[in-house]
């Protein structure tokens, strides 16, 4: 699975941006707009043995990938709920559930796998990461699209 992001010229600076997980960030460069966006993405999932990866798409779009697809569905859910200013027991009110770790053990635990030396985790089926995506950002639509390889 890949995130798709935005890439574009602001004067002298290169701006990245991954709508999914509400982050933005720059380079001097294509390429180091790209290193950049890799980074700040690795850096937030802060999981040993996470590496992202940014490919280029077309001119003005990415692909963001990342070998291990729990930790970075993991940093979708918290950025998503983090941009909408609810606490673990706000995301699982609203998933019908009376326990607040009903929503937080999809964030946190595969946010925690191997840093902690703990069990590789995961990722949430689709229909789980759909519905956990839905519960906290209702506007947000999952979309499946298969391309062809480069």
């Amino acid at each position: 699975m890949k995130l798709e992001g935005k890439l574009f010229k602001d004067g002298r600076t290169w701006i990245v941006e991954v709508p999914a997980l509400e982050l933005v960030t720059q380079g001097t460069s294509r390429s180091d707009a790209m290193v950049m966006i890799e980074d700040a993405v690795e850096s937030l999932v802060n999981c040993e043995g996470f590496k992202a990866s940014a490919l280029p798409s077309d001119g003005a779009t990415f692909l963001l990938g990342a070998n291990m697809l729990a930790p970075l569905l993991a940093l979708v859910l918290r950025r998503q709920r983090q941009a909408k200013e609810l606490s673990f027991a706000d995301a699982a009110e609203r998933l019908n559930q009376k326990s607040r770790n009903a929503f937080a053990r999809y964030e946190q635990a595969a946010l925690s796998t191997k840093a902690s030396g703990g069990v590789a985790v995961r990722a949430p089926s689709v229909e789980k990461f759909e519905e956990l995506l839905h519960a906290i950002s209702p506007e947000c639509e999952l979309i499946l699209a298969v391309r062809a390889p480069r």
